[in-house]
């Protein structure tokens, strides 16, 4: 199975309200590869506050892990629970929604299509499958 990862770069002196470099991925699938201000140059790594990113997870642990996508699709309820654009807080979020596949979690990438106005524009198109037992530690 692949394995689901959070990272970031703890910056010293940072409250965990304080936007940091933080980076999301499948095994070797970088969820958050980005242009900024339509630049050419890509960044690894998003700028949020983990904060709102844990608040969200915690509060939808359950549902991430084993809620499957709907038989009459993703609803506006269930796309609050289970899309990462959902997290808020002020940050640009990458287009990920995440459900429970039985034994495993499906994770579906978004890029932005080229065009995007907006601070950032994110870049990984994929769909792939995880066991979402993770270690989230900061770098």
């Amino acid at each position: 199975m692949t394995e689901f990862f959070i990272t970031f770069d703890a910056l010293p002196d940072a409250a965990v309200t304080d936007p940091v470099p933080l980076r999301i991925g499948v095994g070797k699938t970088l969820l958050t590869r980005l242009l900024r201000e339509q630049g050419s140059k890509t960044d690894e790594a998003l700028q949020a506050a983990p904060a709102p990113l844990a608040f969200w997870l915690c509060d939808n642990w359950w549902r991430l892990r084993w809620e499957p996508i709907p038989p009459g699709g993703r609803s506006p309820a269930w796309r609050l629970r289970h899309e990462l654009t959902a997290v808020g807080g002020g940050y640009a979020w990458p287009r990920l929604a995440f459900w429970g596949d039985v034994e495993r979690v499906g994770i579906l990438s978004q890029a932005d299509p080229p065009g995007v106005v907006g601070p950032v524009r994110f870049l990984t198109d994929a769909l792939t499958y995880s066991d979402f037992i993770c270690q989230t530690k900061g770098e």
